[in-house]
């Protein structure tokens, strides 16, 4: 985690083992009921970010050397007045 001059902490998961682990079971011939892992991920962790009195902003990405994401993590303080974006997840 990478803590930024105005206050917000920026989280960088270059690969996602949850995907990984996924992509592994579906080969195996496992039947896979989320689209995506990021369905269940994104959820826990801005939850837990929630609890803490932050708030998480998310993006994913996909690059040759797989699946991963940026988090950025505010205190709720600095987010006052800040309009509500809508996420997919």
């Amino acid at each position: 985690m990478q803590a930024e001059a105005d206050g917000r902490a920026v989280f960088h998961n270059r690969h996602c083992a949850i995907w990984d682990y996924r992509e592994r079971a579906r080969a195996r011939g496992v039947p896979i009921t989320l689209e995506s892992a990021c369905t269940y991920c994104t959820k826990l962790l801005s939850a837990f970010v929630a609890a803490s009195d932050c708030r998480a902003d998310w993006r994913l990405y996909e690059e040759p050397q797989g699946h991963g994401c940026v988090w950025t993590i505010t205190a709720d303080s600095l987010n006052q007045g800040a309009g509500v974006h809508e996420r997919d997840h």
